[in-house]
């Protein structure tokens, strides 16, 4: 894949590896598509934690017992067997 950059993307590029922080450009960029991927997981978890005090607000809460628990592991455990993948943040 090629990318065209902007003169100042390619500078900063060159800085940075210039300044020994990454061996080269592709190190760079690997690194700060990890982060925007951390980034947007992070958007997607805080919606969610959003929209959690939203129910408690609501008074919509569920108590998080052993059996719900269970529940919520049975329910992955029939989701990898099915093939399907469950949600890493809402099935353990």
């Amino acid at each position: 894949m090629n990318i065209l950059l902007s003169p100042q993307a390619e500078e900063l590029i060159r800085r940075q590896v210039a300044a020994g922080i990454y061996d080269d450009a592709s190190e760079m960029v690997e690194e700060a598509l990890g982060l925007l991927n951390d980034q947007q997981r992070f958007a997607t978890f805080k919606a969610a934690v959003e929209v959690g005090f939203a129910e408690l607000d609501r008074e919509e809460d569920l108590p998080f017992t052993p059996e719900l628990y269970e529940d919520i592991r049975q329910t992955a455990r029939e989701m990898a067997r099915d093939g399907r993948t469950p949600d890493a943040d809402v099935c353990p």
